[in-house]
């Protein structure tokens, strides 16, 4: 079997582990192939993505950072490793690099316009981040992008349109955690 034919079987078998919730061997099989395979930039991106919802960031960024290496035009590589650094409020202004540069590589990426939304409101722009934000909402109805929209119009004081944001998306995706544990934290009943 060849390395592009192995890398193809590593990465659907750790899909499967992660779709079976089985997010540690799904690490285990794509790490192993991350040494057999090193210079596959879609081995490290999944692997970074597990470490991600693992919260192994020290691990998710020189991953990433060897994607943006190998693929410099890989606008989903600069905005995992922006979102990570707007999400868990640090290295704000590399974040703001990495999220331009995404943008960029493609501007109407819903993900992008997530992040970037995200990252506004985590540097005190809610205006701009509520317009990228409802850009990424009506390109993708997602219930993450929901949670952040709905924070950030709590934020700005417009509580009835984030608890509607809010409802609609739980009603479209009733066992989202994500989006129930911000409804939690402003006190938002379903």
């Amino acid at each position: 079997m060849g390395k592009r034919d192995q890398a193809v079987v590593d990465l659907t078998r750790a899909s499967i582990l992660r779709e079976a919730g089985r997010t540690d061997q799904a690490v285990q099989v794509l790490e192993r192939s991350d040494k057999e395979l090193p210079d596959t930039p879609e081995i490290k991106y999944d692997l970074a993505m597990l470490y991600a919802a693992q919260g192994r960031y020290n691990e998710l960024e020189p991953l990433l950072r060897q994607v943006i290496d190998l693929q410099p035009h890989n606008a989903n590589a600069y905005n995992a490793l922006g979102y990570t650094f707007a999400d868990t409020n640090r290295n704000l202004d590399e974040a703001q690099d990495l999220l331009e540069q995404a943008l960029e590589l493609e501007p109407d990426n819903p993900y992008i316009l997530d992040s970037v939304g995200w990252y506004l409101y985590r540097v005190g722009d809610y205006q701009a981040s509520v317009e990228y934000l409802m850009r990424a909402y009506e390109r993708m109805p997602d219930p993450e992008v929901a949670a952040h929209l709905g924070e950030v119009l709590w934020m700005k004081g417009r509580r009835a349109e984030a608890t509607e944001v809010w409802l609609k998306a739980l009603k479209d995706n009733p066992t989202n955690h994500g989006l129930e544990r911000v409804m939690e934290r402003f006190g938002v009943k379903p």
